[in-house]
């Protein structure tokens, strides 16, 4: 390797243009920009879905729904609305003792309260209704069947302990005796503690409703998986293939719990932000490197500076090896530099990231978030060498710069996304096959590795319709190998000379 050194120092020099330049402050702003207008915008939705105010719209509603109860001239219609009236009237009694707010911890409860309680009072209304259309059809009654066979007591009663309930202690100590003196199975009451226990252990104050979800999930995970149905999707029985996933996305829940206590919406959102961050700044690095790379050979071979070097007394191959270790560690710069710029913006503006945990094989393996942001960069930054490879192999073959850099581009920002709809629109087994076969059906290796799964933990995945991820790694690296030495063998055995 005598001789690399000064070469690629070399390269350095000549490869720091005003172009790459430019296009890598433009990555830099944007990378910053979308990370800042992603955590605005989330914390506006967040306000939006979770802070609502109640005071102001639901007695209009109460109002309206009245109204509308008291204008209707049949049976049917007035049941309508008498439900819609109940309900409204429901969530308002459930609503004033948190200020009209739904607290974060009683979330889950709040929906099964505001069922209960809502069918209660549709009794009511359902009794004035019949007094007065004694000759209402069973077809019409079996519709509400459901809400009238709700026990009205027991609902009144839930509804009067959910408002006495005024903070997460409290909350927590009504669960447990509502465990112990309900009719659950003893396995079914393991799993109803077990959820207590990991609201508290990742949410120790219950302010967080992404906590609260996510116990929620464990639950329906748990229930379906022990009761042999499928909870979710309300289906009597819980498919063999579908046990499988929710046992996997349950032993990431778990795990999830354990090691990542502190995972919160907040920093849901910083990870959001953060694959934002690095798909529009590693979108920039390819670019970049495209761009180098589709120049390094053919701008010079057509200024004719290329001639100094090849009568030097070097190798061609050393030549063109420089040339490629500049553009690997161009674009490893690049990446490093878009990393520590996106971990430090959420690290100062979002709080930090959290654990994150892919699914391997039959074990869990937990990595820190910062890490596996870096792995996530590095597999993007994986991707943009083969493409600036093709474009390097194109400078040497073709001699034009022009074509060096728009092809790769053409390939990467048009072709592979028309390719990706006929894939995703296809039911043709041999079209689809066909499909995988192509080099851009093997490239966006990180969205088939890390599907997001429960806790926005990364959980190792391999679809039936799509290359495995381990594949596409090894079938990238070998094409990125193939257009190296064709360059190497077209670069020696060609005259590169004007």
């Amino acid at each position: 390797m005598t001789g690399l050194r000064p070469l690629i120092h070399n390269e350095f020099i000549k490869s720091v243009k005003r172009s790459t330049v430019v296009l890598f402050i433009v990555m830099l702003v944007l990378t910053i920009a979308i990370g800042g207008i992603i955590f605005l915008l989330s914390g506006l939705v967040q306000d939006m879905a979770y802070d609502v105010d109640f005071f102001v719209d639901i007695d209009e509603m109460i109002d309206s729904a009245r109204a509308e109860y008291n204008g209707s001239g049949d049976a049917d219609s007035k049941l309508a609305s008498a439900y819609e009236l109940a309900y409204c009237e429901a969530q308002k009694y459930l609503l004033e003792t948190d200020d009209y707010n739904i607290v974060a911890y009683k979330s889950a409860m709040y929906a099964d309260v505001l069922d209960m309680y809502a069918a209660a009072k549709f009794q009511k209304y359902c009794n004035d209704i019949l007094s007065m259309y004694p000759d209402i059809s069973e077809q019409t009654l079996n519709e509400y069947s459901s809400l009238l066979e709700v026990d009205a007591t027991q609902a009144t009663v839930k509804a009067r302990e959910y408002r006495q309930i005024n903070s997460f202690d409290e909350y927590i100590d009504y669960m447990k005796k509502q465990i112990d003196i309900s009719n659950l199975t003893k396995a079914q009451k393991e799993i109803e503690r077990k959820a207590l226990e990991y609201h508290v252990m990742i949410d120790p104050e219950g302010k967080d409703v992404y906590a609260a979800q996510s116990v929620q999930r464990y639950r329906t995970l748990a229930y379906s998986l022990e009761d042999k149905y499928d909870y979710e999707t309300n289906n009597s029985v819980l498919p063999y293939d579908k046990a499988s996933e929710y046992e996997k996305e349950l032993k990431v829940l778990e795990t999830g719990f354990r090691k990542d206590a502190e995972t919160n919406m907040q920093r849901v959102n910083s990870e959001g932000a953060a694959s934002a961050m690095m798909s529009i700044s590693m979108s920039f690095v390819m670019i970049i490197l495209i761009v180098l790379s589709g120049g390094m050979i053919s701008s010079e071979i057509n200024s004719g500076s290329i001639k100094s070097m090849v009568i030097a007394p070097v190798k061609r191959y050393k030549i063109i090896l420089s040339k490629i270790i500049t553009v690997a560690l161009y674009g490893l710069g690049l990446t490093v530099i878009a990393y520590l710029i996106t971990l430090i913006m959420i690290s100062v503006v979002g709080g930090g990231l959290s654990a994150s945990m892919p699914y391997v094989t039959s074990f869990l393996l937990v990595i820190p978030g910062p890490l596996f942001l870096l792995i996530r960069f590095l597999i993007y930054y994986f991707e943009a060498m083969v493409y600036a490879m093709f474009a390097f192999m194109l400078s040497v073959v073709t001699r034009n710069t022009s074509i060096a850099v728009a092809i790769p581009l053409l390939i990467d920002m048009v072709i592979s996304g028309i390719i990706s709809t006929i894939s995703l629109f296809s039911s043709n087994h041999i079209v689809n096959t066909i499909i995988n076969c192509l080099p851009t059906s093997h490239f966006d290796i990180v969205s088939r590795l890390f599907d997001s799964s429960a806790l926005n933990l990364e959980v190792l995945y391999t679809s039936a319709d799509t290359p495995s991820p381990i594949v596409s790694f090894v079938y990238l690296f070998a094409l990125a190998l193939g257009m190296v030495f064709l360059s190497i063998d077209t670069f020696k055995n060609r005259d590169v000379v004007k």
